[in-house]
């Protein structure tokens, strides 16, 4: 059978779409070179950490050093009430 030609014109579902704008002045001859995506100088690269890290590293750090001091002080109020019942 005959193969139907290749359809270069959009549908109205890709004529609404980014991707049949862009690539209109392809399909139409006019491009001839891909268009220049602008660099942006402040981005942050995936591997930088997080602007707040270190905060909430020091809000981990001083959770932690809190439950220290609790489970302490539960161990010496049980120590002293087990030298009591003795």
């Amino acid at each position: 059978g005959a193969r139907p030609t290749p359809r270069l014109t959009p549908d109205a579902v890709e004529a609404r779409s980014n991707w049949w704008v862009s690539s209109r002045g392809y399909f139409d001859g006019r491009i001839h070179e891909p268009p220049l995506i602008p660099s942006f100088v402040n981005l942050h690269s995936q591997d930088d950490p997080p602007v707040d890290i270190y905060r909430r590293m020091e809000e981990h750090d001083r959770a932690v050093q809190e439950l220290k001091e609790k489970i302490t002080a539960q161990e010496e109020m049980y120590n002293k009430m087990k030298n009591f019942m003795k």
